[in-house]
């Protein structure tokens, strides 16, 4: 059985968006938990939030290249 049968767009885009997930609640969660007192947490809070859509739009382009590729 190839690893190729599981990956699909939908498994793509689900991967993609759940690592997003994951990346924006540790970076909600170290925003909330820095409060005033350590700016540069709340910038690595910010750098997390943007990871999340950096996989978000990664996944979102691996599920449009396997579906051109499989021609739907």
């Amino acid at each position: 059985m190839p690893a190729d049968d599981y990956l699909d767009p939908r498994t793509a885009l689900f991967v993609g968006g759940f690592v997003a997930f994951l990346f924006w609640f540790a970076g909600g969660l170290a925003y909330v938990a820095a409060g005033e007192v350590l700016p540069t947490v709340r910038t690595f809070a910010l750098v997390f939030a943007g990871l999340g859509f950096v996989f978000l739009g990664g996944g979102a382009v691996v599920a449009l290249v396997l579906r051109w590729r499989a021609g739907d």
